[in-house]
C-alpha cells in the first residue's frame, strides 16, 4: 500500500459548491499567478501550511496519524466590480467559507474538517484590499507495508 494523501484540490472543490458568494477559488499555484493583481472579490485560496505525524509502527506496518493544516486565504477588495462583495461583508463570506468546511470530511480522510484559528492578514487601505485567513486541520491516516 502507498501513501495517498488526501489533496487541497478537495478543499477548493468543495468552496466552489458550497460557498457561492466566493467570485474566485484557487489553489497556492493561483494565488502565485495572481501577483499583485487585485482579485475579484471576494476570492478565496486554499493553501497548504503542513502537518504533523504521531508514530505508530506495527511488525510489518507502518501507520502514522497526520493531522494535516491548511489555510483559506480569503481576499476582498472595494475596487467597485459589479456584483463584488467589499470589504464590509467580509464577515458574511468568512461564515459561508467556515460553514462549507466545518464538518466536511475529505474523501481520505480519518476526520471531518476543524477550524483552529482565524486573523487578519494584510489590510491596505491604499488599494482597498483586506486578507483573511482561516486555518483549518484535519487527520489522515498513513499506511505502509515494510519489508
Amino acid at each position: 500500500m502507498s501513501i495517498a494523501t488526501p489533496r487541497l484540490a478537495l478543499i477548493a472543490e468543495r468552496l466552489k459548491m458550497q460557498a457561492p458568494s466566493l467570485l474566485d477559488v484557487g489553489l497556492a499555484a493561483d494565488l502565485a499567478a495572481a501577483g499583485d493583481a487585485v482579485p475579484r472579490s471576494p476570492a478565496a485560496y486554499v493553501l497548504p501550511t503542513g502537518g504533523t505525524f504521531s508514530s505508530d509502527k506495527v511488525t510489518g506496518l507502518i501507520r502514522q496519524l497526520e493531522t494535516i493544516s491548511f489555510a483559506v486565504l480569503i481576499g476582498f477588495s472595494n475596487a467597485g466590480r459589479d456584483g463584488a462583495r467589499g470589504i464590509a461583508e467580509h464577515e458574511e463570506v468568512r461564515d459561508e467559507v467556515l460553514d462549507a468546511l466545518m464538518g466536511f470530511k475529505p474523501a481520505g480522510a480519518q476526520s471531518a474538517i476543524q477550524a483552529k484559528r482565524q486573523q487578519l492578514t494584510a489590510f491596505d487601505g491604499k488599494v482597498q484590499r483586506l486578507w483573511w485567513n482561516i486555518t483549518f486541520t484535519f487527520d489522515h491516516m498513513h499506511r505502509k507495508e515494510t519489508a
